[in-house]
């Protein structure tokens, strides 16, 4: 078997063919931990990247695992990425490839190349993507019985697009806006820019509590008018579309503001948006929010911003 996997190896290098799968990578049973009898394909893959190398000094490497649906969610992410890494770290020792040319990530069961309710599917979805300088190779463990047509000619694997199950989660914002106000001590003014950070607290229901500080400019014909100051605290409820990483939220906050740094009011403001869970641990927001100032006036904005998260 080692034999037929340097043999198909070294085709793929001959002919420079841009994807390919390669068996003979083998973890132990739930584990991150490589077998020694993965070394004969790993060693041709790592002889691959150095000759990639030399024509590509600055070139990076991306590896990265995938599980099958068996077991809990944030289990298999975990044990993809630490497949990824252990295939990293294997070519970092033999082959004394820099650990920054290295982009690790795992997807857990997030990117099936085919169904899970076989065997043989399962086994197709368990493998590690090795991509480098627009070629990936796709190292898995022995053949299954059969094999899907549809996975043939696999395309590099993208970002998730698929927003995990429910779960907590601690998180920092960043937003800037636009803002149309209107009314009370600010009639007179054309538009106004905001910029806010916040920090917030996710639960599994999809409850979010949420705070932050907050600074509006108000202008007219580009002419700075005067500033408001808001501290806000409220709470948000975010609805998690299945199978998608897009979730749309609305909710209400309390706040107390002082306008031209001179007057302190308070207010209410509703809010809602929408944020995109693309990346591991940031998500970038859509949002508006619709504030009312107790005898200042009101003002709708609408903002961009980012989400940093790590999961409880």
């Amino acid at each position: 078997m080692k034999m037929r996997i340097v043999v198909m190896i070294l085709f793929f290098m001959f002919f420079n063919i841009k994807n390919v799968f390669c068996e003979g990578v083998n973890f132990e049973f739930g584990s991150y931990k490589l077998t020694p009898d993965s070394s004969a394909t790993l060693d041709v893959v790592g002889k691959k990247i150095l000759e990639k190398m030399k024509d590509n000094p600055s070139m990076k490497i991306k590896i990265i695992g995938h599980t099958d649906n068996i077991g809990k969610y944030e289990a298999n992410i975990k044990l993809s990425k630490k497949r990824a890494e252990s295939v990293r770290n294997y070519l970092i020792k033999k082959f004394k490839i820099p650990e920054e040319r290295f982009i690790i990530d795992g997807f857990g069961p997030l990117k099936p190349v085919t169904d899970n309710k076989t065997a043989e599917g399962r086994a197709l979805n368990r493998r590690v993507e090795v991509e480098f300088a627009g070629e990936v190779i796709v190292l898995r463990a022995a053949e299954p019985t059969s094999k899907p047509t549809s996975i043939q000619t696999p395309e590099p694997t993208p970002m998730p697009t698929a927003m995990p199950e429910k779960k907590g989660r601690i998180g920092f914002t960043a937003e800037i806006g636009f803002g149309i106000p209107w009314g009370g001590d600010i009639q007179n003014v054309n538009f106004g820019q905001a910029g806010k950070i916040g920090i917030l607290y996710a639960f599994s229901s999809g409850f979010v509590l949420h705070t932050g500080a907050e600074i509006y400019r108000f202008f007219k014909e580009f002419e700075i008018l005067g500033d408001i100051g808001k501290y806000e605290i409220g709470i948000n409820y975010e609805y998690m579309i299945p199978n998608s990483f897009i979730v749309p939220y609305l909710g209400v906050a309390g706040f107390m503001s002082d306008v031209s740094w001179r007057t302190y009011k308070t207010g209410i403001s509703g809010l809602g948006g929408v944020k995109f869970f693309i990346w591991n641990n940031f998500a970038p927001i859509i949002s508006f929010d619709y504030v009312i100032i107790n005898g200042a006036g009101n003002s709708f904005n609408i903002n961009l911003g980012i989400e940093a998260f790590v999961y409880r």
